[in-house]
């Protein structure tokens, strides 16, 4: 036979850990598993950001900021433009904290980019994939970049893009 209990007017100090797994307080700072967290205004909504760091088609390091809220994540990418190389641009495995990784690989996202001094006509895409990595590619056909030695010629504009996690 199972009883339940309803409790009122009960204040819970720090983390309380129930029987069901599930987590009320905790840390609103930082969390391995999501980055740097701003708020948490309950146990499920956070707002926060992680810094990825960018290679192949352009090197750079840019902030991404987050919103989770159950199991759905928004990510907010700020635009970055710097010196092209002939690659797609990538994020190593692990850039997106684990708690933000999606529940299924090979979703891509269309973003606008700049190649070689211009605005692609089409969009190209970004994915995030659940290893935590990012790759962004200039088109669906052609995802690498244009080699150059011009700054702020390749890269991609400002995007959100909002997903499942497991």
């Amino acid at each position: 036979m199972t009883y339940k209990t309803q409790v009122q007017n009960e204040t819970i100090s720090g983390a309380k850990t129930f029987n069901s797994g599930i987590i009320i307080g905790g840390n609103t700072t930082s969390d391995a598993n999501l980055g740097t967290i701003s708020s948490v205004t309950d146990s499920s909504y956070y707002v926060g950001t992680f810094n990825a760091d960018l290679t192949g088609g352009i090197t750079t390091t840019t902030t991404c900021n987050y919103v989770k809220h159950g199991k759905s994540v928004t990510l907010r990418f700020t635009g970055v433009l710097s010196t092209g190389s002939a690659a797609p641009i990538v994020a190593a495995a692990g850039q997106v904290p684990s708690g933000l990784a999606p529940a299924f690989p090979g979703t891509n996202f269309p973003i606008f980019v700049r190649n070689n001094n211009a605005d692609e006509a089409y969009p190209g895409y970004i994915n995030i994939d659940t290893n935590g990595s990012i790759y962004i590619g200039k088109t669906f056909l052609s995802p690498n970049f244009t080699a150059n030695g011009t700054a702020s010629s390749t890269g991609f504009y400002g995007t959100s893009i909002t997903y499942q996690t497991a």
